[in-house]
């Protein structure tokens, strides 16, 4: 009985299969403990990625709110720690959950948009250090890169929401705010495919 092949640098095996070079899917991109290359995610954007998540949590106008908000924000924070895009996408979820939840209480538009861009941009900012890590490892030297990706995406995001706040004060004869906020999970729904 022979032993079963190993993989080669390439990835290719000896029986003319390729190993799977994103890692295996049960493990949500972190290699077991033991043996391998370490790719945890990069740090600067986890703390990015917490960091924006709790300030969209203490933007949200309710202390019922905040609680959810801060649920969110554990969500993205381990999320990012882990390496898990799915705690990511999670504890973003939650916290648009949270916004949409104030638009149906009738909270002002300002707290809102600014709730909704800091989810999109903690959800960004954890996805963004996965990749690096999972690219370069957690070792690497890359906090000018990962300024660079968040300052720009935080640059988009705030015209794209001041765009918003402005067709909201032009169009807001008898709107309710629901619909600003319906209106803007719309776009971060279709933003996200």
């Amino acid at each position: 009985m022979s032993p079963p092949p190993s993989p080669g640098l390439d990835g290719a095996r000896g029986d003319g299969s390729t190993a799977d070079s994103q890692g295996d899917a049960a493990n949500d991109g972190v290699e077991p403990a033991g043996g391998g290359i370490d790719r945890t995610p990069a740090r600067a954007s986890v703390a990015i990625a917490t960091g924006f998540a709790f300030l969209g949590a203490l933007t949200m106008v309710t202390p019922a709110l905040v609680a959810v908000g801060l649920f969110g924000t554990l969500f993205v924070g381990i999320g990012a720690i882990h390496g898990s895009r799915t705690y990511v996408g999670y504890g973003a979820l939650i916290l648009l959950v949270g916004v949409l939840i104030g638009g149906f209480q009738g909270a002002p538009p300002e707290p809102l948009l600014v709730s909704t861009l800091l989810a999109v941009l903690a959800w960004d900012a954890g996805r963004y250090g996965i990749t690096i890590g999972e690219q370069l490892g957690p070792d690497a030297k890359t906090l000018r890169i990962e300024l660079t990706h968040v300052t720009l995406n935080t640059l988009v995001g705030t015209a794209g929401t001041g765009l918003g706040y402005a067709a909201y004060r032009v169009m807001a004869g008898g709107q309710p705010v629901a619909a600003l906020a319906l209106l803007l999970v719309g776009a971060v729904v279709l933003t996200l495919r």
